[in-house]
């Protein structure tokens, strides 16, 4: 099985460990406070703690080789994970 995702579109692996509430976002110009964009998402969207993980697994991926494959990035050239742990 061959597993593809983009590590760029994960955002929201950890949050804030002191559970802040999201400050609204007034520049949004949205009134529904059900609607992800009212919210700032500052304390639970894209946080360095998230890229740590990634890059951590990125690391991992790269290194990792099944019996008698080529490593991971050697055999399907995932170059846009590069780009991903180069902004870490």
């Amino acid at each position: 099985m061959i597993l593809i995702f983009s590590l760029d579109a994960v955002t929201k692996l950890v949050e804030d460990d002191t559970w802040p509430d999201e400050l609204p976002n007034n520049d949004s110009g949205i009134d529904d406070e059900g609607d992800w964009l009212y919210w700032n998402h500052t304390y639970t969207n894209n946080l360095a703690e998230t890229r740590d993980i990634l890059s951590d697994f990125w690391n991992f991926v790269k290194t990792y080789k099944s019996p008698g494959q080529d490593t991971v990035p050697e055999r399907y050239k995932f170059d846009f994970f590069r780009e991903i742990v180069k902004k870490v």
